[in-house]
């Protein structure tokens, strides 16, 4: 586990973070992190206070919502909204790494007090619900939530600025106010960059926690290097913080660095506590210490999935790789998100079909070309010839209605089926070289699998998901009676390292991958 993960966050928050469990509140300190042209600068909300105070006469300062009331109120809302517009560097400022980097884990909502739309910008495909109206309406399963509470500079109406729209919120928001207790009695609150200072959201926050007394959920918020004094604001209203004790450094790459390994923590852990049809798939995304596995994930609309499953997916197997979609693992809570992201992050070949108006296929390839080093095959319908154009590590065919795309997808898979299967072959030995002994075994095991596969290719047979590869072996004469016996037995071993923590010994690994090499070779010797 990474440093960040290790060594500051609560075991119950990580656990509610994989669950999908956790509601992320983002206050104005976040938008410290974005990045702004030479010489500008993001106000926190006290400078805006002062901002607005030096517009007037004989003010003496106190706080930052009455300077922006009394501002409002002696020169028109709409001057304080142009003002906002100009101050807030709305025309210039754009997403930081940290914005990029938190905009990657896959949280399904995310809350904001912010007038700002850097968050917007950060993510591919995103709903912002500034009204009451919005709220009933359905939203593409790969879309995040942003939940603007205090609404945003597109919106002036909604904006809650001043010290009557404080006041009001409750009275003029009540679904708004209804639906983000539920939030905070179902999911643990986690503040980013928020100060827990306005009224309207301390008055939801409060009541929640008195109603709900010890059965209420922890909240929790991330400081850097905080001091006792502000920790003890934080724990008075009921908030614990995690504080992360990073002498002489930026706030912008601590939270950079800590979001990126917790994206990490999330792609390798949220797998492990799904379900999956396949304990092939299973085994090939669960086992994290290879740097390479044989899953072909499909990104495509389901009314396409019949298509696939009985003129692509046979051909997928046949050179060696695992055709996988989402509907095959199977995650709970609100856990989609961070299941798709994972899968990609896993997953050695991808195909999108793009031949469709489908909003999640768009989300997922647009997701797969952030990671690097992915071999990606995108359909479409847009050219007028049949042929392949590389982009990269990105192939484009057309989808054609007489099904040449087939074809080309088996060309596809076949030019990289040999310098796969190479790569597979190392693989073994490279994990037992770092010691990585139960990720070797499986390895070793996910290579006879491909040479299995191969040989039934060859001979025109297919596998059924009840037999056994030593069954197959020992009918075909490749392997005897003794031969096949010990198969099983470290097949069963294989599965135990496979589905628990247990380990295994450097010599009891040698011995199988020596068996395994000897008995790949008698395949091939019959290719």
């Amino acid at each position: 586990m990474s440093t960040y993960i290790k060594d500051f966050f609560p075991k119950p928050l990580l656990e509610d973070i994989l669950k999908g469990e956790c509601l992320p509140i983002i206050g104005s300190g976040f938008s410290l992190n974005a990045d702004l042209p030479s010489g500008y600068k993001m106000p926190m909300w006290d400078d805006l206070g002062k901002y607005f105070s030096s517009y007037l006469p004989n003010y003496t300062y106190s706080n930052a919502l009455d300077a922006i009331s009394a501002y409002s109120h002696e020169f028109t809302r709409n001057n304080l909204i142009g003002k906002l517009n100009d101050i807030l560097n709305i025309n210039n400022v754009a997403p930081g790494e940290t914005h990029k980097a938190f905009a990657k884990l896959p949280f399904k909502i995310v809350c904001t007090t912010n007038f700002d739309f850097l968050l917007e910008k950060s993510y591919s495909i995103c709903k912002p619900i500034i009204e009451e109206n919005q709220l009933s309406i359905s939203v593409d399963d790969n879309a995040t939530i942003i939940l603007k509470i205090h609404g945003d500079l597109n919106h002036p109406s909604k904006l809650v600025v001043v010290e009557e729209d404080y006041d009001l919120f409750l009275e003029r928001n009540p679904l708004m106010a209804t639906y983000l207790s539920y939030l905070m009695i179902v999911k643990t609150p986690l503040f980013l960059g928020y100060s827990i200072d306005d009224p309207d959201f301390r008055q939801i926050f409060k009541v929640v926690n008195e109603r709900l007394g010890n059965s209420r959920r922890p909240a929790y918020t991330i400081k850097i290097n905080a001091n006792q004094h502000e920790i003890s604001k934080f724990e008075r209203r009921g908030v614990k913080v995690i504080n992360v004790i990073k002498p002489n450094v930026q706030y912008k790459t601590v939270f950079s660095d800590l979001f990126t390994e917790l994206s990490e923590y999330w792609n390798n852990n949220v797998l492990k506590s799904s379900t999956f049809s396949k304990n092939e798939t299973r085994n090939e995304l669960l086992n994290i210490e290879a740097e390479n596995n044989r899953i072909c994930f499909f990104s495509i609309p389901f009314k396409y999935l019949a298509l696939y499953k009985e003129l692509i997916f046979p051909i997928v197997e046949k050179y060696g790789f695992i055709p996988l979609t989402s509907d095959e693992v199977i995650s709970y809570g609100d856990t989609l998100l961070a299941k798709i992201s994972a899968i990609i992050n896993r997953a050695e070949l991808i195909i999108c079909d793009l031949s469709d108006s489908n909003n999640n296929v768009f989300y997922e390839f647009e997701l797969a070309t952030k990671q690097k080093n992915k071999r990606i095959l995108v359909l479409h319908e847009q050219n007028n010839d049949n042929y392949i154009y590389d982009s990269s590590n990105i192939i484009y065919i057309k989808k054609d209605e007489n099904l040449v795309f087939v074809e080309l997808i088996e060309k596809w898979l076949k030019n990289l089926s040999g310098p796969m299967i190479e790569i597979y072959s190392k693989e073994p030995m490279r994990l037992f070289e770092k010691k990585e002994y139960r990720a070797a075994v499986i390895s070793a095991f996910s290579f006879l699998e491909i040479e299995i596969n191969k040989y039934l290719e060859k001979n025109n047979e297919r596998k059924t998901v009840q037999t056994k590869n030593a069954d197959i072996l020992l009918h075909s004469e490749i392997i005897n009676g003794n031969e096949a016996e010990q198969l099983k037995k470290w097949q069963q071993t294989r599965n135990m390292l496979a589905h628990t923590d247990r380990q295994i010994s450097k010599e009891q690994t040698s011995n199988i991958m020596e068996g395994i090499n000897h008995i790949i070779q008698k395949i091939r010797s019959r290719i």
